[in-house]
């Protein structure tokens, strides 16, 4: 139905929760690592959008992207439990004569590849005295052959005490208090991030030595 007025209650509710993630320095940590690494893909991008794109959406944008990809062959029923016998033929009477949409051309922006050059980003706030060293390399997609290799990476880095960037950086060096890492499960290449929380009076500098090291 799309109701004005419940459009305009809700667009209050978006610019709240937009106001939140600025006010939470990860959020803007991830969000100023992701707008430095990614120079086109729509990754870089704030799941909200910005202030300007929320005040301007009208109930008509709203509707015409409703109409163009709410359709069954855009969705996935997914069916958990003790299902009866006649499961799929309660499906089709329920649903089964909701016209299908159609069939639309994604397109797809290619990020350029990675340039072999760091690029840096440095966030200073009065009201955080830890600091956070995020590091982040290209990632492969979900579907990629490489994904696995990734995968397993994660898990001998930062996965439980025994993974060794927790033995280096939290249990011999004790430079580290918490240390993980992160590989998204995506449609198009992401990145990999390694999160380290610094111990308070340690510099990050020698946390990323030893970490590179």
């Amino acid at each position: 139905l799309l109701d004005p007025q419940e459009i305009e209650a809700e667009r209050q509710v978006i610019l709240e929760e937009w106001q939140s993630s600025e006010d939470d320095p990860d959020e803007k940590l991830w969000e100023g690592v992701n707008t430095l690494a990614l120079q086109r893909h729509p990754y870089r991008y704030p799941v909200l959008g910005w202030p300007e794109d929320i005040h301007k959406l009208s109930r008509e944008q709203i509707n015409t992207h409703y109409s163009l990809y709410y359709h069954p062959n855009r969705a996935t029923l997914v069916l958990v439990g003790d299902l009866p016998a006649n499961a799929i033929e309660r499906i089709q009477e329920y649903f089964g004569q909701i016209p299908a949409g159609p069939d639309l051309l994604e397109h797809r922006i290619q990020e350029r590849p990675a340039s072999q050059s760091e690029r840096r980003l440095t966030l200073t706030r009065s009201d955080i005295q830890v600091p956070r060293l995020a590091v982040a390399w290209p990632a492969p997609a979900l579907k990629h052959p490489d994904y696995l290799s990734f995968l397993l990476i994660h898990y001998l880095l930062t996965e439980g005490w025994s993974s060794r960037l927790h033995q280096l950086l939290v249990e011999k060096n004790q430079v580290a208090t918490e240390v993980s890492s992160l590989i998204f499960e995506t449609q198009d290449p992401y990145l990999f991030w390694l999160l380290i929380d610094v111990q308070p009076g340690i510099q990050a500098s020698r946390v990323e030595t030893l970490l590179f090291e």
